[in-house]
């Protein structure tokens, strides 16, 4: 298992810098071709929805769905997930507020 950071999360999602981008897909790509996951901790799932809304404008119902992909694959291992989605859940639906 390997740890993924806030910023290699970010450059996957939005790609807004290529050639950070592709060195982000490289290295979770690299991780599951060896046939390990990539884990995200709370803290990396907290700054990520910050980031996405207060850096790059996402609507809370696009960051919904990023993170429900998030907690979709497989390759993708979440610090206690349950607790997550019950976070993740309560974001969706307006009651968790960011920051």
């Amino acid at each position: 298992m390997r740890g993924l950071d806030t910023d290699v999360l970010v450059r996957y999602i939005v790609r807004d810098d290529p050639v950070q981008a592709a060195k982000a897909s490289s290295f979770i790509f690299e991780v599951i071709e060896q046939g390990e996951t990539c884990f995200i901790n709370h803290i990396v799932m907290c700054e990520l929805v910050w980031v996405l809304e207060y850096a790059y404008g996402f609507a809370r119902e696009e960051i919904a769905g990023i993170l429900e992909k998030i907690h979709a694959t497989r390759q993708f291992e979440i610090e206690r997930k349950e607790v997550s989605r019950q976070a993740l859940d309560d974001y969706a639906h307006g009651r968790g507020e960011p920051g």
